[in-house]
């Protein structure tokens, strides 16, 4: 074999080793993208903090469309490579700060509750492959013609994201806080202590199982609105539980939110109720509230 043909056939080789890699993170970056255009539809985005503004979660959409389709199309291979270095690798660190705080989902598919050591993983992989299998062939340098084309279907994807974002609308609640009503009809309650006056949460109404709400309507509560797959309400449940039993807190409730788990695999010691499932509920857990009546 003449040199010449061997020198392709190992450009050949690198070149199709970096397609797959850059096609793989494109496909990882569409199905994140897709995955929050849906929540943003259907689900309010609610939480504290950058991560969850719904102009940021907006923006990061439109930055993933358009590097998914950078990504595809496949023009200056070299830089390409190292920003999906940098970027999984930012991704990857996001990712493990949320699995150090206990966090249950990423987000960074939408609504999908992902274990965000599982993303870690995934990002720092797709990050190696990267560093592993640089492209070996020259810069490819789009026409202006296929330069505007990628900018109009860039635009043409964003249509469905604008859409979503608009999609979900806010209104007042009386003294529970907010609801947002999703382009489905569905709501969801975004619990608001600030506006809990008196030392009252008014909440009876929403509590199951029905039969013990006469038993709340005396007296004054220890609250605990607390989420199944939280690690920090876990804890604190552990806590109360301890407290209960040497009596020194008084009665304590806690308050379940979505998703619901199995009750038996909850200490003893507290009374555990739930919120209806007419409505989606959101609160900012663990929310431990002292001495407050439920009516």
């Amino acid at each position: 074999m003449s040199p010449s043909l061997s020198t392709r056939g190992a450009i050949t080789a690198g070149f199709g080793r970096w397609s797959c890699v850059r096609i793989l993170a494109a496909l990882v970056l569409l199905a994140a993208a897709v995955m929050k255009t849906a929540q943003l539809a259907t689900v309010p985005v609610l939480g504290e903090g950058l991560f969850h503004a719904r102009w940021f979660v907006f923006c990061l959409i439109e930055f993933e469309l358009g590097f998914a389709l950078w990504l595809l199309a496949g023009p200056f291979p070299k830089p390409t490579r190292l920003a999906v270095i940098a970027l999984f690798s930012v991704f990857g660190l996001v990712s493990l700060y949320k699995a150090l705080s206990g966090e249950a989902s990423c987000g960074c598919f939408g609504a999908a509750k992902v274990d965000p050591r599982f993303t870690a993983a995934l990002d720092a992989a797709l990050a190696t492959l990267a560093v592993l299998f640089p492209p070996k062939t020259v810069q490819a340098v789009p026409t202006p013609k296929k330069f505007a084309l990628g900018l109009v279907v860039w635009a043409l994807a964003g249509v469905p994201v604008v859409l979503a974002a608009l999609s979900t609308r806010t209104e007042a609640l009386s003294a529970l806080g907010r609801v947002h009503i999703s382009s489905n009809g569905r709501r969801t309650i975004e619990l608001e202590p600030d506006k809990w006056t008196g030392g009252a949460i008014p909440i009876l109404s929403h509590i199951e199982p029905a039969e013990v709400r006469r038993r709340l309507e005396e007296g004054t509560w220890t609250v605990l609105f607390f989420q199944r797959d939280c690690l920090d309400c876990q804890g604190q449940i552990r806590t109360l539980a301890r407290q209960r039993a040497s009596d020194t807190d008084g009665d304590i409730v806690c308050v379940e939110l979505p998703p619901y788990g199995d009750r038996t695999a909850l200490p003893a010691g507290p009374l555990y109720v739930r919120l209806s499932d007419q409505y989606d509920w959101y609160i900012e857990t663990p929310a431990l509230f002292s001495a407050v009546r439920l009516r």
